[in-house]
């Protein structure tokens, strides 16, 4: 077997949103800047808001890189996980040099051991509020299968540790490929401009686009100017209307974007973006709003409050109230706007200098080596056989 080369196989459910992003950068870099044979292997779509983004999968094949649909390892069904593993085999097979199968969500991890890989290494995205304790302890039999655990926040590390027993979880940053965010000019607004604040995100209660909505008449109070633009879709977005129009029926300063499939080549018409998320772990699209050079208010859940206190560039506040998050908009839009447009200059310059793929792929590349040689042998097909002294 070739020491230096391996066969990479992103096991995700769907290539969708952030954690898609992430993977498609991260497994084009591996290919294109450490020369590995690199695989994405999906589930079958689920349903209407749980698809794979079409995008994506032509982003990966400009790129050489195949995506194949393996079967479902999204629904929980152990049949269903199994079929999964065993076509995984068939990639083992035509591998070259170390075959590692990088899971991004635990069901994909169990469908990952059942393909034999000679590492199996998982990613924690993190997950929703209140899950139950049964999917808890699902997750963790299946991280217990993996050589080795990685996220990107050192609050989900502790929350690997805490809720699934995970032993030593270790925190890789997240990276993009910044050649796909060239540098966007400063816009110069004046004082008198009417702000504008935009939120990007799925449109699911996770997401708490509903407090921020509850929050935009405690900030009118103040300065009755103010915009909200939402982008975004999901199962939650006519609730989301119609609380809108409850809440502004006729000024129009509430404004639906629907899905917005290259969000960061308009972020730069706005003036501060909000993220009111429930739980999270560090988002992509809070990195894209950082680098076309926003301030940022957010809610202090996941791996937020680290990015955004190592940034300098915004303000983090209690979760769940729509009274933090109208403080934070009004503090933030008070400051004035030479303050704002200071504050996203050091988020832009942050995520340019740490959070680059190129760092992210290299880090990774020493936990799939490091597991690699933990490995006493890779596994093996033949019949197994008692050991007698």
């Amino acid at each position: 077997m070739d020491s230096d080369s391996m066969t990479i196989v992103h096991l995700i459910a769907q290539l969708r949103f952030g954690a898609g992003r992430y993977v498609v950068d991260t497994a084009i870099e591996q290919a294109r800047g450490l020369k590995h044979d690199v695989i994405v292997c999906i589930s079958a779509d689920a349903d209407e808001f749980w698809r794979t983004d079409p995008k994506l999968v032509s982003e990966l094949d400009y790129h050489g890189i195949g995506v194949r649909t393996v079967g479902d390892f999204f629904h929980r069904q152990a049949d269903q996980i199994h079929q999964c593993g065993t076509r995984l085999k068939d990639f083992r097979k035509k591998s070259r040099g170390s075959f590692v199968i990088h899971a991004h969500t635990a069901m994909a991890a169990a469908a990952g051991h059942w393909a034999q890989p000679d590492a199996l290494i998982i990613t924690c995205h993190g997950w929703g509020a209140n899950r139950p304790a049964d999917v808890d302890l699902e997750d963790s039999l299946a991280y217990q299968l993996c050589d080795s655990a990685v996220t990107y926040s050192y609050h989900w590390a502790d929350r690997l540790k805490q809720n699934l027993a995970v032993h030593c979880p270790q925190v890789v940053l997240m990276g993009l490929d910044m050649d796909r965010y060239p540098r966007i000019a400063d816009m110069n607004l004046p004082e008198s401009a009417p702000v504008r604040i935009v939120t990007a995100c799925e449109l699911t209660p996770r997401k708490g686009v509903d407090l921020l909505l509850d929050a935009m008449p405690i900030v009118w109070k103040q300065m009755p100017g103010v915009e909200l633009h939402i982008m975004g879709n999901g199962d939650a977005a006519e609730r989301l209307r119609i609380q809108a129009t409850r809440i502004d029926a006729k000024t129009g300063r509430i404004c639906f974007h629907g899905t917005v499939l290259n969000p960061y080549e308009r972020l730069a018409a706005f003036d501060l973006f909000v993220l009111a998320s429930r739980s999270d772990n560090l988002p992509v699209i809070l990195l894209e709003a950082m680098l076309a050079k926003l301030p940022i208010v957010a809610t202090a859940v996941g791996g937020i409050p680290e990015l955004i206190s190592a940034a300098g560039c915004g303000t983090v506040v209690e979760p769940e109230s729509a009274e933090a998050l109208a403080e934070g908009i009004l503090a933030a839009v008070g400051a004035g706007r030479p303050a704002m447009v200071s504050g996203g200059a050091k988020g832009e310059q942050f995520v340019r200098d740490r959070l680059d793929v190129r760092k992210t792929a290299i880090a990774l590349d020493a936990v799939y080596r490091e597991a690699l040689q933990r490995r006493e042998k890779p596994y093996q097909d033949e019949q197994l056989s008692y050991i007698t002294k």
